[in-house]
């Protein structure tokens, strides 16, 4: 058995990054109202690749076994995923992770009965839930561990209830991932959340020596839980940054930083901006301009940034920028 599997469903894998942690792949696609099938899963989008770079994080020894079934736009549909969840149960690996989910419920019989297929196959599926909603499927179904996504204070913190649909909370903080993928270069949501727990499940049971099966998954998420009971009103989706009390930063810094966000956005407005205002949620920022702006403080300050000095916190905000300036200068 390939413990050290993940099936890794979703828009396919850089071939170039991963090429010495894939054992193999398929890619599903319609065309003429047929499905089709060929080995192009190489990713064209940065979904699957962000997924697995979060995976990777957890479990350093992570390979993946690639089913492409969601197009450039991050696009699928029911059959393909019928197709690909059924292609599950003749393989040899427990582990599926599914950063995906449909909303249609006319749509479900079918994925739900193939879903306790692989449950009775000993396979443990991982979905997340549509990003917005309370559920969606096949998160929904009891046969699958689904996650939603939720603000912590630590990446690695997560709540599981296996009494509730949805029985899983992980942290949707964005995360910047692979210098090389710079599409998806801020990577967060439930889709982050959902790769975090599977990853997290392949790492415990290889360090604890564990058969991955579902009963198995759920004991070990339930054992290492910050808490194993919330309300719904607890969940909080949002993606606003930390605002920390206290902040202590320099004016010039601080005159700097919006300088140089003011080169890149060519807005005026940002001079002007809070330094506690979500420079993501106000579009000041995108993750095409993550990386222009990281260089920039680069140069500017003549510091070097390390990668992992960097996450949502740390230039979500002005505040946090500076911060972190101050600290390296």
């Amino acid at each position: 058995m390939n413990n050290d599997v993940i099936v890794l469903i979703d828009t396919g894998l850089d071939k170039e990054i991963y090429r010495n942690r894939i054992v193999g792949g398929i890619h599903f696609y319609i065309e003429d109202e047929m499905i089709c099938c060929d080995k192009n899963y190489n990713d064209d989008n940065g979904h699957g690749t962000a997924c697995a770079d979060v995976i990777t994080r957890v479990y350093k020894n992570a390979r993946f076994f690639v089913i492409k079934i969601l197009n450039s736009e991050a696009e699928t549909n029911y059959p393909l995923l019928e197709m690909a969840m059924e292609y599950c149960i003749s393989l040899e690996y427990r582990l599926i992770n599914l950063s995906l989910a449909m909303l249609q419920e006319d749509s479900e019989k079918k994925l739900r009965e193939i879903c306790q297929c692989l449950l009775n196959r000993g396979k443990v599926i991982v979905a997340s839930v549509y990003n917005g909603e309370k559920k969606s499927f096949p998160a929904l179904f009891s046969t699958v561990i689904g996650v939603r996504g939720n603000r912590f204070e630590l990446h690695r913190e997560y709540w599981f209830d296996n009494n509730k649909e949805i029985q899983c909370i992980g942290d949707l903080t964005p995360i910047f991932t692979r210098w090389d993928r710079e599409k998806f270069y801020l990577f967060g949501g439930n889709s982050k959340a959902c790769a975090y727990i599977a990853g997290y499940i392949i790492k415990t049971c290889a360090d604890e020596n564990i058969e991955i099966n579902f009963n198995n998954a759920c004991c070990i998420l339930k054992k290492y839980a910050v808490r194993t009971e919330w309300k719904e009103i607890e969940i909080n989706c949002s993606k606003e940054p930390h605002i920390y009390e206290n902040c202590l930063f320099k004016d010039e810094i601080n005159k700097k930083v919006k300088e140089l966000l003011y080169r890149i956005t060519g807005n005026k407005e940002v001079l002007n901006i809070g330094i506690y205002t979500s420079l993501f949620d106000e579009n000041v920022l995108n993750r095409d301009t993550c990386k222009k702006l990281i260089k920039l403080i680069e140069e500017t300050f003549n510091i070097v940034i390390s990668e992992n000095l960097i996450d949502y916190d740390s230039i979500g905000t002005l505040s946090g920028m500076t911060n972190m300036i101050e600290r390296l200068i």
